[in-house]
């Protein structure tokens, strides 16, 4: 679900969002901590669940019992449109050439598994378990973490309630969320056990935990619920056991998101044009889960004709160049038109699970007595491509003045550096005259 590139969470406050936030997921992706039935489906603790937001069916989306020793259960994940997945599990296990512990992350790539954070490497002891873990940036790695028991980690102690991000860069923790800042006064009694993020500004959080809560005014939620969290409070429950998730004995243990990509602030360079103007088509990808485009995508359509690869801006955009799509990156195409009357266009893009479209009318082709460049008018540009001649080609009176190779009789102009003709040297006294 992530990209290569990392913008911290914190500098949210500063970037404006292209877009508007895509407020519902597409997908949920969960584990549950006991074999269930969700709807139709049986599943195990290795299992990853995928829930359609549309339909509410449930389908396996990953069967990591193929891939890990008999009882070895799933209880972090995140998932990525490539079908690539990290997950850390509920107890040590050696599979081949992995061995892991139940405070790592593990990333199931092509069907090879490796190990993706080593916690006990940057101090995370053996007695903490990672119940919780969300990927921003799996290069790096940078990720948003929770654990079933309170850890010290750099000198400071993080609570089983609080969301800890991992900056692999840096090496270092830092506190993402407080479970004190939402939870209240059942803070200390829950324990977080599933987060997911959606990217933007500001932040929401996407959290389960371990136990029944109340929180002001909102219902109830259970262990099977999803809590999102936006500004430190609770703005949101979904009562995941009303779509299919038996409320008795059933904790979701690991979860994902995917939100559906945005393409926004679509424009064309020149309004009116001529054959010969280079026009550039362009428009801004954003994603919440920090995806980047599929691959071939973004495309733009022309006049309803075959859609083209758009290249990712370089020119010095600012945070529309920077290679993070959560705070949304343009990208372009130029080309030239035919003529005609106005021309259309249509965007496409996706992250390999979900897509958007925009689309807009533009350039007007209009055809310019004078425009020398083709760019729509006639401007000092036209000036430098218009040649006069010292004679009068048509039996005129006057000098002629030939703009394109289209001669135009019964201009007045005069030879000013008086070198027997009239010629560009000359248009800087005359340009009120000619124009």
């Amino acid at each position: 679900m992530r990209t290569i590139r990392f913008a911290p969470i914190v500098a949210a406050m500063a970037v404006a969002i292209p877009c508007a936030a895509q407020t519902t997921p597409t997908h949920y992706q969960l584990t549950t901590d006991v074999p269930a039935t969700l709807g139709s489906v049986t599943v195990e603790d290795a299992d990853i669940v995928d829930q359609n937001a549309g339909s509410a069916a449930f389908t396996v989306l990953h069967n990591l019992a193929s891939v890990l020793p008999p009882g070895v259960g799933v209880d972090a994940v995140t998932c990525f449109p490539n079908g690539d997945v990290a997950f850390s599990t509920d107890t040590s296990f050696g599979a081949g050439s992995v061995t892991a512990d139940d405070e790592d992350v593990l990333l199931l790539s092509g069907g090879v598994l490796t190990l993706l954070f080593d916690g006990s490497a940057h101090g995370i002891p053996a007695s903490a378990d990672v119940d919780a873990v969300h990927v921003i940036d799996r290069s790096s790695p940078v990720l948003l973490l929770s654990f079933d028991t309170d850890v010290t980690l750099g000198g400071t102690t993080y609570a089983d309630d609080d969301i800890v991000r991992f900056d692999g860069a840096a090496g270092s923790f830092a506190l993402e969320l407080g479970g004190s800042a939402w939870l209240g006064a059942e803070a200390g009694r829950a324990d977080v056990d599933g987060v997911a993020a959606a990217l933007g500004n500001p932040v929401r959080y996407f959290l389960t935990t371990d136990v029944t809560f109340i929180t002001g005014t909102l219902p109830a939620a259970e262990d099977e619920d999803i809590v999102t969290v936006t500004n430190g409070s609770v703005t949101g429950i979904r009562n995941m056991s009303a779509l299919g998730i038996p409320s008795a004995h059933t904790d979701i243990d690991g979860l994902d998101l995917q939100f559906a990509p945005a393409l926004s602030l679509g424009a064309v360079s020149h309004q009116i044009v001529n054959t010969a103007t280079p026009v550039t088509w362009s428009v801004v990808y954003t994603d919440q889960d920090n995806d980047p485009p599929a691959a071939g995508l973004p495309t733009v359509s022309l006049d309803s004709g075959t859609p083209v690869t758009m290249a990712a801006d370089s020119s010095g955009c600012g945070a529309l160049c920077d290679g993070v799509p959560w705070n949304g990156e343009r990208f372009i195409h130029t080309a030239t038109v035919g003529a005609g009357a106005t021309h259309t266009y249509a965007f496409a893009a996706g992250d390999g699970i979900d897509q958007a479209t925009a689309s807009g009318t533009g350039p007007s082709y209009v055809s310019v007595p004078g425009d020398a460049d083709g760019d729509g008018d006639v401007d000092a540009t036209d000036l430098a491509r218009i040649v006069v001649e010292n004679h009068d080609t048509n039996g005129g009176t006057d000098l002629d003045l030939v703009r394109g190779g289209s001669v135009t009789d019964s201009w007045g102009g005069t030879d000013a550096n008086s070198d027997h003709a009239v010629t560009t040297t000359d248009l800087s006294a005359a340009l009120g005259t000619i124009f």
